[in-house]
Formats: C-alpha cells, structure tokens, sequence
C-alpha cells in the first residue's frame, strides 16, 4: 500500500468514527435532555416506546448542557463535511470501506 493510500484510509476511518461519535452523542443528548427539560414528556413513554425528536426540537432546549453539546455535534459535522469536501471523498466511498473495516483494525499505523 502506498502512502497516498494509506493516507486515505486514514481519512476515512477518521470520517468513520467522526460518524459514530456523533451518533453516540446524539443519543448522550437525548438522554440528557428526556432526564432534565422533557422529564415530563420521559414519562408519557413506556419502556420499549420511541420518540424521535427533530434535529429543531433539540434547538428549543433551554438546558446549556444539551446545547453545549449539540454545538459540538454540529461543530463535528462541519468538519466532516469539510475533510470529504477537500479530498473529494464520496458517500459511497465512505460507506464501501466501513462495509469492510474490521472494529479491531490496527491503528494508528
């Protein structure tokens, strides 16, 4: 494997888990915020109930802690967007190598 495409995997196993730390923050916020503001909509639900709150919902929040970290969602998409816009990586790239990405893949080198 040359250096360029070592260098490019690296890219996109960065792209991978910048995708998965956002998932997981996702639901770190909804948690927070089902525990603090909307406690009151927690209990309408059984266990085994969904609700799935629009991304604008989140924006409404008064709770610093949920916003705080929303922001950071947000700041992590924008560089996500930003390293796929600058090295022309596409979608379907991303999704064909995760496809194939071991959990236990050796990193960093």
């Amino acid at each position: 494997m040359t250096h360029e495409e070592k260098y490019r995997r690296h890219l996109l196993i960065a792209l991978h888990e910048l995708d998965r730390v956002c998932s997981n923050l996702h639901t770190v916020i909804l948690n927070l915020a089902m525990a603090g503001e909307w406690k009151e909509i927690d209990d309408l639900f059984e266990i085994g109930e969904s609700f799935l709150p629009k991304y604008d919902d989140f924006r409404m929040i008064s709770d610093v802690n949920v916003k705080t970290l929303f922001d950071t969602v947000d700041m992590l998409k924008d560089t996500h967007r930003s390293i796929k816009n600058i090295n022309a990586i596409k979608k379907k790239e991303i999704e064909q190598f995760t496809a194939g990405l071991d959990d236990d893949d050796e990193l960093p080198f």
